[in-house]
């Protein structure tokens, strides 16, 4: 599923629907609009010689811009005259044309638009006495022809009047003759009217049209009428002798028409005139909202005022200005004239051209008018490319990453937009008609709120197929295109529409339109319209609302519909302004907003409307998202076109499905190749004369059962090949026969048991026989020739039938009134193609009807299935997935599909995604798939989490109507999973210098499955000897890095080490043990112990605190252990006392005398090594007192990382 370009691709069923390559894209629009504009620019510019103004075209790509229009010059310097004749005499002495002029005249005649013209006026005689007689005859009962004769003047009426006469005429389907009235003849007494007007008392036209008002030219004298002044009156006599009226299409205002001299002229582009009807305007264009003004802009207009009283204004200014009147000739006749331009793009141009048809015509010709407006948005029930407001311009529009499906609300916002349409009078008949694309119904979108809104509310639309999947048919198979047709068919079906038939398709991209093989299924399928895009060749209409057979199945009518610049890709205001203005910037000359876009594309749309445009309108599925939760972009488009129409029209609006739009441009086709003429003896009677079979529409002819429209009747007629038929213009017709005596009334309907089959399969048609008449019905016999080849059979066998050489044959007998008899054959289908019977009924009192039905013949499908597991091997706790997929891969389509498996019922499974085709319910997946063509598959994965160690298994059956079963088995395997985890921990958490400080570290495996290559290392604190302890054969120390290698760990199996080493200093010990195992996540934990520094006490302690002179003094100083830790290099100092002068000392001694103790100079030195909690040692020293002194003396103990500790001591000596 731009700007359309297109559409294209191939199907993705779970993610994108499909990438596009679609045909409107604008760019296409601006090549064409570049080709408009070649081939319609004139050469001419704006000079004051000029007569025809170049009128407005309508300003939108494509359409040619607009060049200033120059002045329409008065041409004759005196204004036509007409003489007086007595009204409708009939006089035919002007008339009689000479043979030669005859035949100069008819070289000047054209075609109109590929319309077979009537045939060539009889040629008069020439001889005196044929003329002389014809001259003396008085015409009492005179024929005119329903044709009217356009004379324009080339090139002036080319560039404007004619294309929009033309246009206006085709539109109507009214039978036309163009006289090129140029070059003009030298002689002015050449007369070339004479031999074409009329032929006796046969006039040949019933309505003159004047592309301007004198048939002015610039030729090379400059500016003149390109009639001779013979022409002229043979005009008027010819025109006052049928009462045959005249309109100009464009006129300078003169007295001649019923106008003072102009007042003014100018380009009506900027400055519009407002115009308004008369009383008497609106009776002539009654179709014209009249409460209203119409806007005359875009052309030249001149501004008159009336004449007298023998005009009558139709359309006037603000100013009195008659825009458009009627005169009154003194002859009797009436002739009409515009004082403005136009063409066939221009609103008011196209708006009231009908009505100058009708007037010219006193409202009875040939052909038909009707409004139409078939909209299809394209695409429902699958998503489209959206083009972001942020996309940068040039961007491919299939790779903007964004996409819209509606939703079940915008369809609900539809209906409601769509009824309050359908409450107006204009549109009371108006339904979208829906292309679906029937894959987005079979649950591939989740959630999905259209589907079940849309079956809800099925009946508010009309539906036709787009294919299944929006399969491109261009290169597609005859089988392929049959399933894709089939598939959608059978979507079709189970969603229950009701407006719905094969008959009508919307091909993906229009594709397929000269496939051969595609074609041949489309028909075999039973399609018979398609849509063809005017934007590509080929594809236009051939001539307004007539289709084009298709060239390889001329069966199938292939209906013109127009792309539209609101592209399949925006779904809000802002992503269509962003797209419109990347495309159409350049041409526009600056950005436009939303409501400019929305000004612009309405206007196009409704031109199709004024015109009487059956073509319908491309539109797509995003364009009717609620964006604002009510509106939409089609629904503001169609607003703003309906809004404007509604300003300009009163007539209602037709709404026909694909089916009914392809049978009217069939009618339309026909008609324009029937070569009908009709004539009419005024007031009396119309004959009309058929060369090829047609049903002909005759607008303003009352007759019974008329169709009423704008509050004209409409006559349709049904000719035969040859045929001939007169009927009363009063519309009384002959009187109604009697009503006939009651008769039978045969029906049959041959019904195939389903349109669809696969070689091998049994086939069955039913043959239903009725009689719905009112009388009984005899002899009824039935007859059906059965396909050959295969051996048929009746299912049940009745005695009333039997079969031979492949032909079913009943008689039933008699048939009473409302009663019915059926006939049921049978066979198995051998080989691929259609089977298709007539099942024809007789009676000896009742006519002879038929009914064919078809049995399409596929190959034989072929099942698989598989059922794959996400992996093979998974662990508990992990999400356990199978993939279940059921593919077919014969040459036919598998039908009433399904796929079927037991779960394991330990686990809860889900569908992922979810899926409206599945169900789970227990431990049971069923999905129903329906059919399934050659070469699709559908898949659905169910998932779990495992909880256990163990085989998760299950088996895929695949199974199908038409075909045998397939089963594939899955397992997976659930394996436990590993878990490490490592604690470290410390023998203590605090310990002082000198102990021994220790880790135990433990590898422990928690998980469900075996650690294997379980490790442990740690990197050991520095400064100490570590070493196992005990020693382990796994572990080892190297450089402080402990490596245990402890192999396999079972679920709950532990392994440990311990270290140690012997502290020397207070310090914190910090270090982390890390296991890791293959495939497991490693696992660490840190410790720590705190080495506190050991604590020391000491005392010094005199023998006796007082000692007498010349006894010995002695201090014991002793130094304990006092904290948990051991003491290192315990060390104690003493400074012992020393003689002074006049206090004699003896020198210190110790007693006992200690290893480890020193005296010199009079210091004590002790090195006690290492002191354990509550160890201690100490040491005595004396000494001979010689005078009495005080003696002090202060021990202090240190030890490595202990704060030094001292204690004093005194002993006082005394004399003695």
């Amino acid at each position: 599923m731009a700007p359309r370009t297109g559409e294209r691709r191939s199907v993705h069923m779970t993610s994108r629907i499909r990438s596009r390559l679609r045909f409107t894209h604008p760019l296409l629009a601006i090549g064409l609009a570049c080709a408009l504009i070649a081939s319609m620019a004139g050469t001419d510019g704006a000079g004051a010689n000029q007569m025809r103004p170049r009128a407005d075209q309508e300003q939108r790509p494509p359409v040619i811009l607009r060049e200033a229009p120059p002045a329409l010059p008065k041409v004759l310097t005196q204004p036509l005259q007409r003489t007086t004749l007595p009204p409708r005499q009939y006089k035919i002495d002007k008339l009689l044309p000479q043979r030669d002029a005859a035949e100069d005249a008819a070289s000047e005649l054209e075609r109109a638009g590929g319309r077979l013209r009537s045939p060539e006026p009889a040629l008069r005689a020439a001889n005196t006495e044929e003329a002389a007689l014809a001259a003396s005859q008085v015409c009492s009962t005179p024929t005119i022809d329903l044709r009217i004769l356009v004379i324009t003047a080339d090139p002036t009426d080319s560039a404007t009047t004619l294309p929009a006469i033309r246009q206006t005429l085709d539109y109507a389907g009214a039978p036309y003759t163009v006289f090129t009235a140029t070059p003009k003849p030298s002689d002015p007494s050449t007369d070339r009217l004479a031999a074409v007007l009329a032929d006796g008392c046969h006039a040949f036209y019933q309505g003159i049209i004047l592309g301007n008002g004198e048939v002015a030219y610039n030729g090379p004298g400059g500016w003149t009428s390109a009639l001779t002044e013979a022409e002229w009156q043979t005009l008027w006599d010819y025109e006052a002798t049928f009462g045959v009226r005249q309109a100009s299409w464009y006129t300078y205002p003169t007295p001649a028409y019923g106008f003072n001299w102009p007042t003014a002229g100018f380009d009506s582009t900027g400055t519009p005139v407002s115009a308004t009807l008369t009383s008497a305007g609106q009776s002539t264009f009654s179709y014209v909202n009249s409460g209203n003004p119409l806007t005359i802009t875009g052309a030249w207009t001149y501004l008159a005022q009336p004449l007298d009283g023998d005009t009558t204004p139709l359309l006037t200014d603000g100013e009195g200005n008659a825009l458009i009147a009627v005169r009154a000739n003194p002859d009797g006749t009436e002739t009409l004239a515009q004082t403005f331009d136009g063409n066939g793009f221009l609103t008011h141009s196209i708006a009231l051209g009908y009505g100058l048809v009708n007037w010219v015509t006193s409202g009875l010709f040939l052909g038909e008018r009707h409004v139409f407006l078939a909209a299809h948005p394209d695409d429902i029930f699958i998503e489209d490319d959206i083009w972001l407001p942020t996309t940068p311009c040039g961007t491919p529009v299939e790779q903007t990453g964004a996409s819209y499906r509606m939703t079940g609300a915008d369809l609900l916002q539809v209906i409601a937009w769509q009824n309050v349409k359908q409450g107006q009078p204009t549109t009371s008949g108006f339904t979208f008609e829906w292309p679906f694309n029937g894959v987005g119904t079979t649950g591939i979108y989740s959630p999905d709120t259209l589907t079940p809104e849309a079956q809800l509310n099925q009946a508010d639309f009309a539906w036709m197929s787009h294919t299944h999947t929006h399969e491109n048919l261009d290169q597609t198979t005859y089988q392929q295109t049959l399933d894709e047709l089939t598939q959608n068919h059978e979507a079709a079906l189970a969603m229950g529409f009701t407006n719905y038939n094969v008959q009508r398709l919307v091909t993906p991209d229009v594709s397929g339109l000269a496939n051969a093989a595609a074609l041949q299924a489309m028909w075999d399928f039973g399609v018979r319209y398609i849509v063809s895009d005017t934007s590509r060749p080929g594809g236009d209409n051939p001539s307004p609302n007539a289709g084009t057979p298709n060239p390889s199945q001329p069966g199938i009518l292939m209906v013109p519909r127009y792309p539209t610049n609101l592209f399949y890709n925006v779904s809000a205001p802002d992503e269509w302004a962003a797209e419109y203005n990347c495309l159409y910037r350049s041409f526009w000359g600056r950005d436009l907003s939303y409501q400019e876009i929305l000004d612009k594309e309405s206007a196009v749309l409704l031109s199709y409307l004024l015109k009487g445009d059956m073509n319908p309108l491309m539109f797509h599925q995003p364009n009717l998202r609620a964006y604002d939760g009510t509106r939409s972009l089609l629904g503001d488009l169609l607003d703003q076109t309906l809004a404007k129409y509604n300003s300009l029209y009163t007539l209602p609006i037709q709404t026909l499905t694909l089916d009914g739009l392809g049978q009217g441009m069939t009618e339309r086709m026909a008609y324009n190749a029937s070569g009908v003429t009709a004539s009419i003896v005024p007031g009396q009677s119309i004959t009309l004369t058929a060369q090829q079979a047609a049903t002909i529409p005759v607008t303003g002819l009352p007759s019974p059962g008329a169709e009423m429209y704008g509050g004209q009747p409409i006559t349709y007629v049904e000719l035969a090949a040859g045929q001939s038929m007169t009927l009363p213009l009063n519309g009384s017709g002959p009187p109604p026969p009697p009503p006939p005596p009651p008769t039978p009334a045969l029906a049959v309907a041959t019904i195939p048991d389903d349109g669809y089959a696969a070689v091998g399969e049994t086939v069955q048609f039913t043959m239903d026989v009725s009689n719905t008449g009112q009388a009984g019905a005899e002899d009824v016999a039935l007859s059906a020739p059965l396909p050959g080849g295969i051996p048929w059979a009746e299912n049940p066998e009745q005695s009333a039938c039997s079969i031979t050489d492949a032909v079913l044959s009943c008689s039933f007998g008699a048939l009473a009134p409302g009663a019915t008899a059926s006939a049921t054959v049978e066979a198995v289908a051998a080989n691929e193609g259609a089977l298709t019977t007539t099942a024809t009924v007789t009676a000896s009192n009742a006519a002879t009807v038929g009914d064919e039905g078809s049995i399409v013949v596929g190959g034989v499908p072929n099942l698989a299935v598989s059922a794959t597991p996400d992996n093979g091997n998974t662990t508990v706790g992990e999400t356990a997935s199978f993939t279940l997929t059921v593919s077919n891969s014969g040459p036919g389509t598998a039908r009433d599909v399904a796929l079927s498996a037991p779960l394991p019922s330990s686990l809860p499974w889900a569908e992922n995604p979810d899926q409206a085709a599945c169900a789970i319910t227990g431990s049971s997946l069923e999905c129903t798939y329906g059919t399934l063509a050659s070469g699709a598959s559908a898949s659905v994965t169910v998932s779990a989490a495992s909880t256990s160690v163990g085989t998760l298994s299950t088996t895929a059956t695949a199974t199908a109507s038409n075909t045998a079963s397939a089963s594939d088995p899955g397992s997976i395997n659930v394996t436990g999973v590993p878990k490490l985890t490592v604690s470290k921990t410390p023998d203590g958490e605090t310990i002082y210098a000198g102990q021994t400080a220790s880790f135990t570290m433990t590898v422990t495996n928690t998980g469900s499955g075996a650690a294997a290559n379980v490790q442990l290392t740690d990197t050991l604190p520095s400064g100490l000897s570590w070493a196992e302890s005990p020693a382990s054969p796994d572990c080892s120390i190297q450089s402080r890095s402990l490596t245990c290698t402890f192999g396999t760990l079972a679920p709950e199996e532990s392994a440990t080490v311990t270290v140690a080493a012997q502290t020397t200093a207070a310090r914190t010990l910090n270090n982390t043990a890390t296991a890791t195992a293959t495939g497991v996540t490693a696992a660490s934990d840190a410790g720590s112990i705190t080495v506190l520094s050991p604590t020391l006490a000491v005392e010094t302690t005199p023998d006796g605190g007082t000692v007498q002179v010349g006894e010995r003094a002695t201090f014991t100083m002793t130094v304990t252990g006092d904290s948990p830790g051991t003491a290192i290099n315990v060390r104690l100092n003493a400074k012992l006392p020393s003689g002074l002068l006049g206090t004699l000392l003896g020198s210190w001694t110790e007693s006992p005398n200690h290893p480890d103790c020193t005296i010199l100079l009079g210091s004590l030195s002790c090195r006690f090594g290492t002191l354990g909690p509550g160890e201690s040692d100490e040491v005595t020293v004396g000494v001979k007192t010689t005078a009495p002194r005080s003696l002090n003396v202060t021990a202090t103990a240190r030890a490595n990382g202990v704060s030094p500790v001292s204690d004093p001591g005194s002993i006082t000596v005394v004399a003695s």
